[in-house]
């Protein structure tokens, strides 16, 4: 059995994520059109869920930022690429603005990592911690 690569990989959860989407929006759907729920109750609840989620990770690790998945932040400037980036660049043959994407098809393992996955390293250094 031959092992994943990381492109592979990211594609396999990229399509978990979009199988969970379609099912949740599918069942929210049911609910409305059965009078139980209607989409802006939906999204209320998941804001407080989400709140819920801060105000806990707040308590037991005052340090982490904790950032907000369901707002898109404002995009800081873009700083000039390190030295190792540039050298990166080189060897892959990539322009500075394919490797600010991520786009470039040897880029896997060098691309930035997006809120979720820091957010969900911050919650996996927790668990290791015993919290």
């Amino acid at each position: 059995m031959s092992k994943k690569s990381t492109k592979d990989r990211i594609r396999d959860l990229a399509n978990e994520i979009d199988v969970f989407d379609d099912m949740l929006t599918s069942l929210v759907e049911v609910l409305e059109e059965k009078g139980i729920l209607t989409q802006e109750e939906w999204e209320k609840r998941i804001k407080e869920k989400i709140e819920e989620r801060k105000k806990f990770l707040r308590a037991i690790a005052p340090d982490v930022k904790v950032t907000n998945l369901t707002e898109k932040d404002e995009e800081p400037p873009l700083k000039a690429l390190t030295e190792t980036e540039k050298q990166i660049c080189k060897q892959l043959n990539l322009t500075e603005e394919q490797f600010r994407s991520g786009r470039g098809e040897k880029l896997q393992e060098a691309k930035p990592k997006s809120e979720f996955e820091k957010l969900q390293e911050q919650i996996d250094e927790l668990k290791k911690k015993g919290v």
